[in-house]
């Protein structure tokens, strides 16, 4: 009955499974995201910029389009596709180039806070500083749906919400 009901309604009612990227594609394109290049530091460091003059300006819209811009997700993805199918040397490089760039932000992040002369906390660092358990609900929900999304050629354009998902997330 509920089938005659969908039938009627969309004429033929059938699970549509989007197509996969296929397996070399995919491993080949962690295998890049996993390298640290000049744009990636150009854009973290961009980000970085962007982030600290959003909390000092006590700007929670700034402050997540500074995470949109920031390319850690790529490198991210990349360690996490290391551990899942066991690659020891991707996994090795997505860790360097994660500890690299986390170094470079925080590097980036205090020359300019020591530069204005910044000595107070905004409620927007502290907001940022206090996760809960709905944050941690956001951040595995975001981390399924952009790892799902990123095996899937029609749903690649839902990286960008992915990426605001997970940017609405306090990161410490």
């Amino acid at each position: 009955m509920l089938r005659q009901l969908l039938e009627s309604l969309s004429g033929h009612w059938a699970v549509h499974l989007e197509s996969r990227v296929p397996r070399t594609e995919l491993y080949e394109a962690r295998i890049a995201s996993s390298k640290p290049t000049l744009g990636f530091f150009v854009l973290l460091i961009s980000s970085a910029v962007i982030a600290t003059l959003g909390l000092v300006s006590n700007s929670t819209a700034v402050v997540i389009g500074a995470m949109i811009v920031a390319p850690l997700m790529d490198p991210i993805l990349s360690l996490a596709f290391g551990l899942a199918v066991s690659d020891g040397k991707l996994i090795r490089r997505s860790a360097v180039t994660i500890g690299f760039g986390v170094m470079a932000v925080v590097a980036t992040a205090a020359l300019i806070s020591w530069g204005l002369g910044i000595s107070y906390v905004q409620s927007e660092i502290t907001g940022r500083t206090s996760p809960n358990l709905i944050d941690l609900g956001i951040a595995i929900a975001a981390a399924v749906a952009g790892s799902f999304s990123m095996t899937r050629k029609q749903l690649s354009n839902s990286i960008a919400g992915v990426a605001i998902a997970v940017a609405l997330v306090p990161p410490l």
